[in-house]
């Protein structure tokens, strides 16, 4: 198997970065470049926020529910400019906005922080950033496996994410992402040292035999070609693909996982 995977990613060198787990295929293989967020920012709290906040002064109520939430704490304490952003962009909001044109703003703000800080996440929190966006890609996978497979290459979260909402992930979503802002604030991480590409195709040769034999080919085929998936059964294989390379990492204690994470991305 590690020789089919050799041949199918061979001549790979693109520049790594971002933080899904996918894009260590993809981007080897130039298919996806520049960096792109992690995660779709900030939970189903600013929705139950709003419905708490249907008063007259609309955004500046909201925005006292907001400052409840453990991530706007972080950006608030940590990243004074960055909360005065968020904070004139929700104040002046109508007392009709809809949840989804408030996640829109704050998810805005929050991907130009994590943008910033990313690179300084240290192993345990990457460890938990991953494993909520593996939640996220999981509950999409039978909704919009095309939207799976993109946000485990590092795309932003499609509109289907709307579809899986579920209040225990978008918990953990927001305790991920305040975790990142606190520590890349207060005790940056220095750079990892790039992960060898003989580990990445063990890694990956480990997550391709968990498939069945029919995917296995499909996916080789998928990486051999250099393209991206063209039908919906495509999608499905390659979500699982990603899942199953996202779960040979969470599988290993977050300071272990999360090490072999940060290596990754350092790849290049």
């Amino acid at each position: 198997m590690n020789l089919i995977l050799t041949s199918a990613l061979s001549g790979a060198a693109g520049a790594a970065a971002g933080a899904g787990i996918a894009w260590l295929v993809g981007r080897l293989l130039r298919r996806r470049p520049g960096w792109l967020p992690i995660l779709p920012v900030l939970g189903i709290g600013i929705a139950l926020a709003i419905a708490r906040s249907l008063q007259p002064s609309f955004g500046d109520r909201l925005m006292v529910e907001m400052d409840d939430l453990p991530s706007v704490q972080a950006l608030k304490a940590h990243y004074p400019a960055d909360y005065e952003a968020l904070r004139s962009s929700v104040r002046g909001l109508p007392a009709d906005t809809r949840a989804d044109d408030v996640r829109a703003r704050t998810a805005e703000v929050f991907a130009r922080v994590l943008r910033r800080q990313i690179p300084k996440a240290d192993a345990e929190s990457i460890y938990a950033l991953q494993q909520v966006t593996r939640s996220y890609s999981a509950a999409l996978r039978d909704v919009d496996a095309r939207g799976c497979v993109a946000m485990m290459e590092g795309d932003s979260a499609p509109p289907t994410i709307a579809e899986v909402r579920r209040p225990d992930i978008e918990r953990a979503d927001m305790s991920a992402t305040a975790r990142v802002l606190i520590q890349t604030a207060t005790k940056p991480a220095p750079p990892p040292t790039p992960m060898p590409f003989e580990d990445l195709l063990r890694l990956s040769a480990a997550a391709l035999a968990t498939l069945p034999e029919r995917d296995q080919d499909v996916t080789i085929a998928i990486l051999r070609e250099e393209r991206d998936p063209r039908t919906p059964e495509e999608n499905r294989i390659m979500c699982d693909f990603n899942l199953a390379l996202t779960d040979q990492l969470l599988a290993l204690p977050p300071r272990e996982g999360g090490a072999k994470i940060r290596a990754m991305m350092a790849m290049n």
